[in-house]
C-alpha cells in the first residue's frame, strides 16, 4: 500500500482546522439539529461521557483490563472524549492535527492540572516515546484519513501503548449493501469521496468530510505488522447506515492471549 503523500495529509489537516474555525462540536458530534453552532455543551460533553462509559462497559464483560496510567485521546477534537477519558485515569493527553480545536480544547478544559492538549502536526506520533501510555482511543476519526494514514497511526497506537496497555479504535470496515462488498475498497473508496465532494461543491449534498474504510484483513494485517494482536471486534451502529463499523480492541503482543492473526470476535 502506498504511503501518505504530504498533500494528502495537508488537506485533511487544513479541512479539520477549518471545521474547527467555523463549527466545531457540530462537526464533531453531527447532529443535524444543532448545525451552525447550536449544540449546548453539557449535552455535547455528556455525549463523551455516554460513549467512554458504555465502552468500558464493553471491555469489562469482555475480560479486557484496562491498567491506571495516562490515556491518550487521538483526535480529540474539542476534548469531548479527553474530558470523559479523565474520570478513568488520572492523567490524559489528547491531541490532534487542528490547532483550532486545540485552543477550543484548552479554552473547555475543566481540568487542566490533569488534562492537556496538544497539536499533532504530524502523520505520526514522533512527540511520545514508546510505551509512554496505558490507554490509547481514537474514536470517529481515523475514518476521516485516507487509509494510508490511518494504518499508519494504528502501528504508532502500538508503540506509544505500554506492554500493558491497550488500544481501542474505531474504523469501519466497508459497504454494508452486498451489492457494493464485491468492488475494491482500492477502486470504491475514492470514487465515492470524490462523488460526495463534488455534490457538496455544487450544494446537492450537506456539508461534511471523506469517509473511508479499511477491510477487516487490512487492520488485523497492520496490527500484526506493528506487533500487536486484536483481543476483540466490538460491533457498532452503521455508519450513516451504509458503511458497517466497528472499534477493535488490540494489545501488543507481549500481553495478548488471543493467537496471531486470529482475534476474538463479537458484538461485545
Amino acid at each position: 500500500m502506498a504511503g501518505p503523500t504530504p498533500r494528502s495529509f495537508a488537506r485533511v489537516r487544513d479541512e479539520w482546522n477549518n471545521w474547527g474555525e467555523r463549527d466545531p462540536l457540530w462537526a464533531i458530534v453531527s447532529v443535524p439539529e444543532h448545525r451552525g453552532n447550536r449544540w449546548d455543551e453539557a449535552a455535547f460533553f455528556r455525549t463523551g461521557v455516554e460513549r467512554v462509559d458504555g465502552l468500558f462497559a464493553r471491555l469489562r464483560d469482555s475480560d479486557l483490563p484496562v491498567r491506571d496510567g495516562t490515556a491518550l485521546d487521538f483526535g480529540c477534537g474539542v476534548g469531548r472524549l479527553t474530558q470523559a477519558l479523565a474520570r478513568h485515569f488520572p492523567s490524559v493527553v489528547g491531541v490532534d492535527v487542528s490547532p483550532a480545536m486545540i485552543r477550543s480544547a484548552r479554552e473547555r478544559n475543566r481540568e487542566p492540572e490533569r488534562v492537556r492538549f496538544e497539536v499533532n502536526p504530524y502523520p505520526d506520533l514522533r512527540a511520545f516515546g514508546a510505551g509512554t501510555f496505558s490507554f490509547v482511543f481514537a474514536d470517529i476519526v481515523l475514518q476521516h484519513l485516507p487509509p494510508p494514514i490511518a494504518l499508519g497511526y494504528v502501528a504508532e497506537f502500538l508503540r506509544v501503548v505500554a506492554p500493558d496497555g491497550l488500544v481501542c479504535f474505531q474504523l469501519p470496515s466497508g459497504p454494508a449493501s452486498p451489492w457494493l462488498g464485491w468492488i475494491p475498497a482500492a477502486v470504491l473508496d475514492p470514487a465515492y469521496n470524490w462523488s460526495r465532494r463534488g455534490l457538496r461543491a455544487v450544494h446537492l449534498a450537506s456539508p461534511g468530510w471523506d469517509t473511508h474504510w479499511v477491510a477487516r484483513a487490512g487492520v488485523m494485517g497492520a496490527v500484526n505488522a506493528a506487533g500487536g494482536n486484536l483481543l476483540r471486534i466490538l460491533a457498532e451502529p452503521p455508519i450513516h447506515g451504509r458503511l458497517v463499523n466497528q472499534t477493535y480492541a488490540a494489545a501488543p503482543r507481549t500481553m495478548s492471549s488471543a493467537p496471531t492473526g486470529h482475534p476474538i470476535t463479537g458484538t461485545g
